[in-house]
């Protein structure tokens, strides 16, 4: 890309400083002073920005370690996270009507993939630096159902 720090991915690793300094958060999502803060007992620190469909996860020594993104996708806190604003690049050229047909068509076969009613739980697609999650538990209807949420992580 052109500018530096305008890639999600080149985010991954770096400090909270560094990314609110980057081209995408001064873009899209502001400082991590506005966002919603969730820290767990392992140190783990997540950012929500529940109105632009992001958030951010930094491990205990402050990088950061994954971005997620929403679709339709409500969070399992008590405030619902909102579709990623349309303002918001998406990743590796995905858009909020890809579905796994197309995911697939895009990036190969998925290294792994679960979930489905046996799992109780959404579809799930995952390559070698991210995961999709598919809004279904049907593996027969997927391939047409849109991804809910995206997630890029540490390799």
């Amino acid at each position: 890309m052109s500018e530096a720090g305008s890639s999600w991915d080149e985010l991954i690793g770096l400090s909270k400083e560094q990314c609110e300094r980057s081209y995408l958060m001064r873009h899209t999502g502001g400082t991590f002073d506005q966002a919603s803060l969730r820290t767990y007992s392992d140190g783990t620190s997540v950012y929500s920005f529940y109105e632009k469909g992001l958030s951010f996860g930094f491990l205990k020594d402050g990088t950061l370690d994954s971005i997620d993104f929403y679709n339709d996708k409500t969070s399992g806190g008590v405030r619902a996270m909102k579709t990623v604003a349309d303002s918001v690049p998406l990743p590796f050229g995905i858009t909020k009507q890809d579905t796994g047909r197309s995911l697939v068509t895009k990036f190969g076969e998925p290294k792994e993939k679960g979930g489905g009613f046996n799992a109780k739980i959404d579809i799930w697609l995952r390559w070698d630096n991210f995961q999709v999650d598919i809004d279904n538990k049907s593996w027969d209807q997927a391939p047409n159902s849109r991804w809910s949420a995206f997630t890029i992580y540490r390799p």
